[in-house]
């Protein structure tokens, strides 16, 4: 993907701005985040038996699965037919920016 901006990589990701909050004094808030994900519909944002986020793909469920079991370098999820080189790397960089996995020392690992 060509990225002319960093709204472009944060549109790619399904994430859209939050209309600014305010105080009293009309200042923004600092501790408040200007941006939520777009599929994130309702009040719950979670599944109450997974404690998983309702908008996963059936790809990021099988990944997380997966890594509940054994910890995975890319190259072997890849090699294992999972998905295709752009559509694993989307997904377990959606994962990554969730904070439901880490990848550490090229390996990818529950958070």
């Amino acid at each position: 993907m060509l990225v002319d901006e960093p709204a472009d990589i944060i549109k790619d990701f399904g994430v859209v701005p939050k209309p600014a909050q305010s105080d009293a004094a009309g200042d923004l808030s600092p501790t408040k985040t200007p941006w939520q994900h777009s599929q994130k519909e309702g009040g719950k944002s979670h599944d109450v038996a997974t404690g998983l986020p309702h908008d996963l793909a059936p790809l990021q469920r099988h990944l997380l699965q997966r890594l509940r079991t054994e910890d995975c370098l890319f190259d072997s999820l890849l090699d294992a037919n999972v998905a295709d080189f752009h559509t694993l790397n989307h997904a377990l960089l959606d994962l990554e920016v969730r904070g439901l996995v880490a990848c550490r020392g090229g390996r990818y690992t529950i958070a």
